[in-house]
């Protein structure tokens, strides 16, 4: 499968192999087997986006939906990459403008 071209070509594809890649620019670009500055332009081209600011953005979109889905906080900082869940609480936070925990309760 030639990733170059078909991984790209739409969001929830994009979105699969950030999740693969542990939510890396680095690593979608290895997956890819293309360089890092290759892939900020192809998804600033797919989404509009610079990809650390579209990266961000999946991450917070992801985060909500496993906060939904009743995952405690400290295990989804763990699936998106965040090195702690203070990490992650601080870039929720700062996206949707509360608290991961005003999804879940406190833990």
């Amino acid at each position: 499968m030639n990733m170059k071209n078909t991984l790209l070509q739409q969001e929830h594809s994009l979105r699969e192999l950030a999740a693969r890649a542990k939510w890396s620019g680095k690593g979608m670009a290895d997956a890819c087997r293309v360089s890092v500055r290759t892939l900020e332009r192809r998804v600033l081209r797919e989404t509009g986006k610079p990809l650390r600011a579209w990266l961000g953005e999946q991450r917070a979109v992801r985060g909500q939906e496993l906060l939904q889905q009743g995952t405690m906080v400290k295990v989804v900082a763990a699936d998106l990459g965040y090195a702690h869940a203070t990490h992650f609480s601080r870039a929720f936070r700062r996206y949707w403008g509360h608290p991961p925990c005003s999804l879940t309760g406190p833990e």
